[in-house]
């Protein structure tokens, strides 16, 4: 075992000389979320059904739990105690 940890030792640094200096250029850069845009059979329906139906309905759903009140609770916007599951 000990032979093990002194070949990782010296091999270590052996390794990352031999990979050379790390690439400062990323080939890939960030695109801003509001210049996507899907236009196709498959996900386009999804993004609707989303946003016209499922966000809705999981905001009404956290408006009658009081979720939506936590917040203002939390804040001190709103006198009360917390309601709901932590």
């Amino acid at each position: 075992m000990p032979h093990a940890l002194i070949a990782i030792a010296f091999l270590m640094p052996v390794t990352v000389a031999l990979a050379g200096p790390p690439q400062r250029d990323y080939p890939i850069h960030p695109v801003p979320f509001t210049d996507v845009h899907i236009h196709d059979g498959f996900w386009s329906p999804r993004q609707d059904t989303n946003r016209t139906v499922t966000v809705p309905y999981c905001f009404q759903k956290c408006e009658e739990t009081g979720r939506i009140n936590n917040f203002a609770k939390a804040g001190k916007l709103m006198e009360g105690k917390f309601e709901g599951i932590f």
